[in-house]
């Protein structure tokens, strides 16, 4: 990596989406598939209430009430893992390392995936496809604004699914909703300091 890249710049992914989409087998621990349903979703924003489908689904499916106007990142993650069929209503409802909790926020999701055993906050980690990217800004990081889990990791403030990794360059692809109120794809270094960790 050159000396004058930023490791905390985020950029749009800007090559040819169709060769995201995988045909993977399933792996053990990966929802490999749930990228794809997120990249088929590519531009939906809340200008068109696309969140909405999104919102209500997680309402129906989780048994909460959310007002349409929540943020919707983890939502968003939990839509498309369970379009894989993976997804379970509780942390209690996952008895193997193939199901994954349905989470509304950063905060759950990064609590659920400690106590599963299932997170990792290593930076020589190599992320894989359907790992769940948990982000913090640099407000938390510069308050020390640390999460209720462990004074060592900083609270999420959005989360995304890993679509691809590219190690030669060292930087992560994923798949985000509720990035600028839209479904997007963006890359970011593997060292970024906003990167808490990531579920698998």
């Amino acid at each position: 990596m050159a000396q004058n890249i930023r490791p905390e710049r985020e950029w749009q992914y800007d090559g040819d989406v169709q060769a995201l989409y995988s045909s993977c087998s399933r792996r053990k621990n990966r929802p490999c598939d749930a990228p794809d349903f997120g990249i088929s979703e590519l531009g939906s924003n809340e200008i068109n209430h696309d969140d909405d489908r999104f919102i209500s689904w997680y309402n129906d499916f989780a048994g909460t009430n959310f007002a349409m106007n929540v943020g919707w990142c983890a939502i968003f993650a939990s839509w498309c893992i369970g379009q894989t069929g993976d997804l379970r209503k509780n942390l209690k409802d996952v008895r193997n390392d193939f199901e994954y909790p349905a989470f509304s926020n950063g905060d759950n999701g990064l609590a659920m995936y400690v106590k599963m055993n299932r997170f990792t906050a290593s930076k020589s980690y190599v992320p894989q496809r359907g790992d769940i990217i948990f982000i913090t800004n640099k407000t938390n990081r510069e308050t020390g604004k640390m999460s209720s889990i462990s004074d060592n990791l900083y609270r999420p403030t959005h989360v995304g699914i890993v679509v691809k990794v590219n190690e030669k360059e060292n930087y992560v692809t994923t798949i985000e909703g509720n990035c600028s109120d839209k479904v997007k794809l963006v890359n970011r270094y593997l060292i970024n300091p906003n990167i808490v960790g990531y579920g698998y």
